[in-house]
C-alpha cells in the first residue's frame, strides 16, 4: 500500500461517468493512505457525482485514511453549497486557498 495518490477529476462526473469511476475509487482506497484531489478541469458534476465524490471521501475517512484537495473547481464548490455537502466534502478546509 503506497502512502499517497493524486486523484484528478474528469472534466464531467455525472451519472453518464459514475460507472466508469467508481471502480477507479474502490482501487485507490485499497491501495493507498492518503488522497489529494483535483479538479481543475471539473467543468460539470451532477448529485450523481457528488454522491460517489462524498461515497468515497466518507470511506476515506471511515478507513482513518486521510485527504487533501490541491485545487477545487468553481463548479464543484457551487454544486457542493447548493446541496449543503460542502463540509462534508472538503472537511475543515476553507475557501481561501486551502483547497
Amino acid at each position: 500500500m503506497s502512502d499517497s495518490t493524486t486523484i484528478e477529476l474528469p472534466e464531467e462526473l455525472s451519472i453518464n461517468t459514475v460507472d466508469q469511476w467508481h471502480p477507479v475509487f474502490c482501487q485507490a482506497i485499497d491501495q493507498h493512505r492518503h488522497f489529494n484531489f483535483q479538479s481543475n478541469d471539473l467543468c460539470r458534476i451532477d448529485s450523481a457525482g457528488l454522491q460517489l465524490l462524498l461515497a468515497f471521501i466518507t470511506q476515506v475517512i471511515n478507513s482513518g485514511k486521510t485527504y487533501h484537495w490541491l485545487s477545487v473547481a468553481p463548479t464543484l464548490q457551487h454544486q457542493a453549497q447548493t446541496l449543503g455537502l460542502d463540509h462534508a466534502i472538503f472537511g475543515q478546509q476553507t475557501s481561501d486557498g486551502d483547497k
